[in-house]
């Protein structure tokens, strides 16, 4: 007889904290009609208070939030203290920027750089928001040509930008196979 493959082994995941939004986030940025209008979505990932990053093991508000926690697989460019990047969430990829302002308390409550040692180390954001870039701006910043499937139908694609960003757990886990981007489901 022939083993039985459980459902829960056929995805593993590198992380329990990990699960997958990031699909939903960018149904919700495409669930308009109009394909032209794409609203920036404000608070989309919520600010996140002191006492939360303190301990952010017990805390209740970044636990119950699956939006909280991601990992990040590759930096792209860093400009004007802003830094570019791709982070892993589950499956999927998504492109990112945080803001000069994460960067600078990243690196004053860390005391280092905030691309030095951080690849893949999972990380507890907040203060969110989903914004839109034309192609040609990621082009120039990512240097990712193959988001170009269906520009015709959009104009623009999302990206989050981080404005809070605090490592949850600093091993850095090998990523050994190909993740997708999550816009290949949409675009």
């Amino acid at each position: 007889m022939p083993p039985n493959k459980l459902t829960s082994r056929k995805v593993i995941s590198d992380s329990v904290y990990l699960r997958p939004w990031i699909k939903q986030l960018i149904h919700e940025c495409y669930k308009h009609k109009n394909k032209k209008l794409q609203r920036p979505i404000y608070n989309a990932i919520p600010r996140l208070n002191k006492k939360d990053i303190e301990n952010p093991e017990s805390s209740r508000c970044i636990l119950r939030n699956k939006r909280h926690f991601m990992r990040i697989s590759k930096f792209y460019k860093v400009e004007n203290y802003t830094i570019y990047a791709t982070i892993k969430i589950a499956r999927h990829n998504f492109l990112v920027e945080f803001t000069a302002n994460c960067v600078a308390e990243f690196e004053r409550l860390y005391r280092k750089r905030f691309t030095s040692e951080t690849l893949m180390c999972l990380f507890v954001i907040g203060s969110c928001s989903v914004e839109y870039r034309t192609y040609e701006e990621i082009d120039n910043i990512y240097h990712i040509r193959t988001l170009r499937k269906n520009s015709n139908i959009y104009k623009k694609i999302p990206i989050l930008v981080i404005d809070q960003a605090f490592i949850f757990d600093r091993t850095q886990v090998n990523q050994t196979e190909h993740v997708p981007f999550a816009y290949e489901y949409f675009l």
